[in-house]
């Protein structure tokens, strides 16, 4: 696919991508795993030029249940350091979180769901790089300074809970 959109910079970018995902049943061990499934992921991505904020992998695994209208699961999330400017001179840190959520279909238009993201409260942290090569701690997002000193954006929260509808149609 050609993607074209505009951008403060010259010249054009190409981006490449690859996804592999796997989700499995688990339904073949026996009648009490019917309702289990384990799914994981992979992403790589790569550009044709520095880009701020591309991130080149991305891994995920996770557990589903599902039984009688509810669900549950439970997710790892991983992703590789990214660069936070184009100079590559700051950079996020690999991270890696666990989200888990819950779901109950009401009717057959409406699902009710709760999820929970980051539950182990792990910091993203930017770093910088020196020309030595050595690194040091520019800004840690996510809990950084007591919520009493200042207000949080919901960026910022340690951990975060959604509660949402959904209609089917």
């Amino acid at each position: 696919y050609d993607f074209i959109t505009t951008e403060n910079g010259a010249g054009s970018l190409r981006v490449r991508s690859l996804a592999l995902d796997y989700s499995q049943g688990l339904g073949f061990l026996g009648r009490a795993f019917q309702p289990l499934t384990i799914r994981a992921n992979y992403t790589r991505l790569s550009a044709s030029a520095p880009r701020a904020s591309l991130t080149p992998h991305l891994a995920g695994a996770g557990l589903g249940y599902s039984v009688a209208g509810l669900t549950a699961h439970l997710d790892w999330n991983w992703t590789a350091d990214a660069s936070r400017n184009v100079a590559g001179t700051l950079y996020r840190r690999h991270h890696a979180n666990v989200d888990a959520g819950l779901g109950w279909r009401l009717t057959r238009h409406y699902t009710l769901q709760v999820a929970a993201r980051n539950l182990l409260n792990a910091p993203w942290l930017d770093l910088q790089r020196f020309e030595n090569g050595r690194s040091a701690l520019a800004r840690k997002v996510q809990g950084s300074e007591p919520r009493r000193r200042r207000k949080a954006t919901s960026s910022e929260h340690d951990q975060i809970l959604f509660c949402f509808f959904r209609i089917h149609l």
